[in-house]
């Protein structure tokens, strides 16, 4: 089922860069393990990122104050009115590639990476036209996003699949 919607957080050089991705397969695990020192949380999520053979995704752009439908035709823009129009930028690809090639880039946008224990990700849109500075957050963007909304994931690991071209990836 390739319902889902999932906002990529990459950490570059102390600022934080989103990628938004449509038509991902999202599966939660919510569980609780009860221990000595009370009960703690085994929340788990598994994604999987549908890509092409070159590793390329088709990712959403950020589009402040309006809605647009699976079409790209705009249907309400900020200031309440409806419109009917093709809008073009609503989509663009982005080429997957390694931590460290992503971490060595002088600009990383147009591309996305995938860190383990570092980079995060949120069930939903949550992209931004800039990237976000980290140390505009006391304790990190990470556990600021974390404390203010609910299926807020940091990434534990991520395998390319080449037969049917997709990331799984693993979050906790």
């Amino acid at each position: 089922m390739r319902d889902g919607v999932i906002t990529l957080f990459n950490l570059h050089r102390g600022r934080w860069y989103t990628t938004v991705f449509a038509g991902v397969t999202v599966t939660e695990k919510q569980a609780a393990a009860a221990s000595r020192h009370g009960i703690t949380s085994d929340d788990a999520i598994s994604l999987h990122v549908y890509v092409n053979a070159k590793k390329v995704a088709d990712t959403l752009i950020y589009e402040p104050y309006r809605l647009v439908d699976e079409n790209g035709n705009v249907i309400i823009t900020d200031d309440g009115t409806g419109v009917t129009y093709m809008d073009p930028e609503t989509s663009l690809l982005k080429q997957y590639i390694g931590p460290k090639a992503y971490e060595a880039l002088d600009d990383p946008t147009g591309y996305f990476t995938f860190t383990p224990e570092r980079d995060f990700m949120a069930v939903g849109n949550y992209s931004h036209d800039e990237a976000i500075p980290e140390d505009d957050f006391e304790e990190g963007l990470y556990h600021a996003t974390n404390d203010k909304h609910d299926g807020v994931f940091l990434i534990t690991g991520a395998t390319y699949f080449s037969l049917l071209p997709h990331f799984e990836i693993g979050g906790k």
